[in-house]
């Protein structure tokens, strides 16, 4: 006869639920210069590439490769629900307006615990924004408004 279930719902519950998971991807905020942006719903685009050179050396037939420079991404994409605040507007016509406010970016994970304790920070510098995409309705989804900015960015660090 086999053995009984010794796993109860409780049980498993536990098992799989960690309070400090910091993989989570809809645990994360947003700061701009310190300041935290609320409402953010999507963080994409968050890259940073080495370019590839290929090289010769004299009359070798093998192709070589070196690193080259460093590219940060011009792809960061935040979105957001559209509530009427006007910070991602107002930085985006700064630049417009010719005024290149550079700004320092951290995308902050949190941990799925009820303090929602910061677990990773990533750090972006010398951040603007170059496209900002307004609010777009269709009355056939019941979902709310959403703004988008798009941001280019020099440097990249990992924080904590």
């Amino acid at each position: 006869m086999a053995d009984p279930v010794r796993w109860g719902r409780e049980t498993l519950k536990q098992s799989v639920k960690n309070s400090g998971d910091p993989f989570l991807s809809h645990k994360f905020g947003l700061e701009i210069d310190n300041v935290t942006v609320d409402g953010c719903t999507k963080i994409d685009g968050l890259e940073f590439e080495l370019a590839v050179v290929e090289y010769h050396n004299g009359d070798d037939k093998v192709a070589r490769y070196r690193p080259g420079k460093l590219m940060p991404s011009s792809g960061l994409v935040v979105e957001r629900d559209f509530n009427g605040s006007p910070e991602f507007f107002n930085w985006r016509k700064k630049v417009i307006d010719g005024v290149t406010s550079r700004s320092s970016i951290s995308v902050v994970f949190k941990s799925d615990n009820a303090a929602n304790t910061e677990v990773k920070r990533i750090n972006l510098f010398n951040a603007f924004p170059h496209k900002w995409e307004g609010p777009q309705g269709n009355a056939k989804s019941s979902g709310h408004l959403s703004e988008a900015l798009h941001i280019t960015f020099e440097e990249i660090d990992f924080g904590k």
